[in-house]
């Protein structure tokens, strides 16, 4: 610039200079004019030390709109869409030249109730700060969450000249937050289940104890006669029985939630089989007033590769519950073949007292029973048809059921003719 000056060159620059006093560093704006015959006609010295500091922040500022990770939306005093960020094009899909001038209900079309909008513009006009959480819709028609802070911007006068809308998605935290309630109620409800459970498995316990304790003592006093104490016999093996079966569901449900259930496979005659299981069940309700069928639509020679005690347990579950629930009629067991997908469906019948359309999704889940009060009819300790859609599962099969309140039940299952490697432990 010194040479510009000697040379009397017309110039415009922009320098610092250090206050010597001070040390303090400031910015000046020079500029010089000459006439013909090199004389200053016009010179202008500006400290803009402040102007500049003033464009630093407008630039920052702009830099911190543009580039913020939410959606930034200015409108004019009327609410018509003046300014929009690139992360707002990049959340509703909408490009600033589709939406200028138009207001930003276009993005919450009838998601916002009218009287939500008043207290809002209310609010705004009071010179307040409004928040919410509302449904949107990008230009595609998809739909998402967005936490919305609306605030108004004052001009020199104090009325209001612009209004901000600051939008962040939120969908992913509601869907977090949902989930967190979700789990927070079903926690909550597996507490009480395992409360009524254990209610239930105190009465399920004493009750055959109580059994096996008293006839025990009845077989050493010598007033009763033989057949008397055979029977007592028979009724300690049975409460016996019953107690093992309570022991052994819980040591099941145990070891399936443990991951220790193991898979143990062996080669099956299926016809076989399905006899031999029905056989067992003649002797128990030959005495009852009920038809015990059998429908094996299965060739003699059909074989399987599967666990047989598990299947066995599955089924052992599925006919105790229709003997506890079916007092006339018949139970019918059933297995057949199928050709197509090489699996074999087994399924249990009854015309017992059924179960309620409500119950049908939630009565594979543990502790649960149709019955819950301490004062209810049937026994049961609710864990039978969740152990049994656990192991029909790791033999790589389903189960579901058909049942109308009192018209009876039946229960299906598949399994596959051979077990999947990765079904194995």
């Amino acid at each position: 610039m010194k040479d510009l000056i000697e040379n009397q060159i017309p110039y415009q620059v922009e320098f610092k200079i250090r206050k010597e006093d001070t040390k303090e560093i400031r910015d000046i704006y020079s500029t010089a004019t000459y006439d013909s015959e090199q004389h200053v006609v016009f010179g202008v010295i500006l400290d803009v030390t402040e102007l500049k500091k003033t464009e630093e922040e407008i630039r920052m500022l702009g830099n911190a709109i543009h580039q913020s990770p939410s959606a930034i939306v200015i409108t004019n005093s009327s609410g018509e869409i003046i300014f929009v960020n690139s992360k707002f094009t990049e959340m509703t899909l909408y490009p600033f030249s589709e939406i200028q001038g138009k207001k930003p209900h276009i993005f919450y079309p009838g998601y916002i109730p009218e009287n939500e909008l008043k207290k809002m513009w209310d609010k705004l006009q009071n010179n307040g700060m409004w928040k919410g959480e509302y449904l949107n819709e990008r230009k595609d028609k998809s739909q998402y969450w967005t936490a919305v802070t609306i605030s108004p911007l004052f001009d020199k006068k104090g009325g209001h000249c612009n209004y901000i809308l600051v939008m962040e998605d939120i969908t992913l935290k509601r869907q977090l937050r949902e989930e967190l309630i979700h789990a927070k109620e079903k926690a909550e409800e597996a507490d009480k289940l395992k409360t009524s459970f254990l209610a239930n498995m105190s009465h399920e316990i004493r009750t055959p104890l109580n059994s096996i304790l008293g006839f025990s003592s009845l077989l050493s006093n010598t007033d009763f006669s033989v057949n008397e104490k055979n029977d007592f016999i028979q009724r300690i093996k049975i409460s016996g029985e019953n107690l093992l079966a309570i022991v052994s569901n819980v040591m099941d449900i145990s070891k399936l939630e443990a991951g220790q259930m193991k898979i143990l496979d062996s080669t099956i005659q299926l016809y076989k089989f399905i006899q031999d299981f029905y056989d067992q069940y003649l002797y128990k309700v030959e005495n009852l007033n009920i038809d015990f069928q059998l429908d094996a639509n299965i060739n003699e020679q059909t074989f399987i590769i599967s666990d047989e005690t598990k299947i066995r347990q599955v089924l052992t579950n599925l006919v105790e519950n229709a003997l506890k629930f079916t007092q006339e009629g018949y139970i019918a067991i059933g297995v057949s073949e199928s050709r197509s997908n090489g699996h074999i469906t087994f399924y249990v019948e009854d015309t017992g007292i059924g179960i309620p359309e409500e119950y049908h999704k939630m009565i594979f889940e543990r502790f649960r029973q149709v019955e819950m009060s301490e004062t209810r009819q049937f026994g049961g300790n609710g864990l039978g048809l969740a152990i049994s859609k656990n192991l029909v599962e790791m033999l790589g099969g389903k189960i579901w059921l058909e049942s109308e309140f009192g018209k009876g039940s039946t229960f299906h299952f598949t399994i596959p003719k051979q077990i999947a490697s990765e079904n194995k432990n």
